[in-house]
């Protein structure tokens, strides 16, 4: 990692932690986001944070049952937005950043600077560096953004892959262009070597992890344009690197940003109704047996 990349990620968490209120004070008084009321989605690693990937993962399954006309209307507006990117963005956008100089010291510094934003590693940049800060400053409210950032990250990135399968896109590095779909069909008839330019994995990811960031922190004004800023920097480089279309990225960046949504409506439900909704697993060790005890309210 070079000194700029540090420099970037450091500045980010350190004004967060500066500008935050006691970490001592009640959550109500830190935030008034995801969070409050007061929270049941810990700031420690322990059983009760590993059930909310139970809880979270039905919340997600069963959602569109329970969407209303407004939450359909939304899917099929950012469905229909990609169409239109389909048909008459993609291909001048990606003639554009064709016709860049690849070799200039600018996009270099900016490719060096954001590479630590992109792929999987994202997990530690938007997850354990900040928790493992917020830990040693005893700030508790770093330490639940962090562990929901992780959590939001993972459920949201198993549905990048179906979505792969079920478009087949060609990236245009390899040549792709912009209508370059294949459903179902894979490669050399194999139906799971597929392309995966669509959905944006990389844009599911960090517009995930921005949102939850700038929900929990939306009291401070600067942090959402900062959060959502570069995760929409990392987009572009995703189209400089020429692996995305503009449609990838942005369908990537709605799925990662109205799935997260969603289980942060989740999280403020459970404030209300109490923990998980009524689900708990709770381990047990005693009179030479030991396991795991699940309970389910309704």
């Amino acid at each position: 990692m070079t000194k700029n990349q540090i420099s970037l990620i450091v500045l980010f968490l350190f004004l967060l932690n500066i500008t935050n209120a006691n970490p001592n004070d009640s959550i109500e008084d830190q935030n008034q986001g995801i969070f409050a009321n007061p929270p049941v989605f810990d700031h420690k690693i322990n059983a009760r944070y590993f059930n909310w990937y139970l809880a979270d993962t039905r919340e997600l399954v069963t959602a569109p049952g329970r969407w209303t006309g407004k939450d359909w209307l939304k899917l099929g507006g950012a469905s229909l937005a990609t169409f239109l990117m389909v048909k008459y963005v993609d291909g001048p956008v990606n003639d554009y950043f064709k016709d860049l100089n690849q070799d200039s010291d600018f996009w270099k510094g900016v490719d060096a600077t954001l590479n630590p934003l992109k792929g999987t590693t994202y997990l530690i940049y938007a997850g354990a560096l900040p928790y493992a800060i917020g830990l040693l400053s005893k700030d508790q409210l770093l330490m639940r953004t962090s562990l929901e950032s992780v959590e939001a990250q993972i459920l949201v990135s198993f549905v990048s892959y179906p979505l792969n399968i079920i478009a087949n896109r060609t990236r245009p590095r390899d040549g792709g262009s912009p209508e370059d779909f294949h459903p179902f069909q894979g490669t050399n008839g194999d139906p799971f070597n597929i392309n995966t330019s669509f959905p944006s994995g990389h844009a599911i990811l960090v517009f995930s992890a921005a949102t939850v960031f700038a929900e929990a922190y939306k009291h401070k004004k600067w942090v959402p344009w900062v959060a959502y800023g570069l995760a929409g920097l990392v987009g572009v480089e995703r189209l400089y690197e020429h692996a995305h279309f503009v449609s990838d990225v942005f369908f990537g960046a709605f799925i990662g940003h109205y799935m997260t949504r969603t289980l942060i409506k989740n999280h403020r439900k459970q404030n209300e109704k109490g923990w998980l909704g009524g689900i708990d697993i709770t381990p047990f060790m005693g009179f030479g047996a030991q396991g795991i005890h699940l309970s389910y309210k309704f």
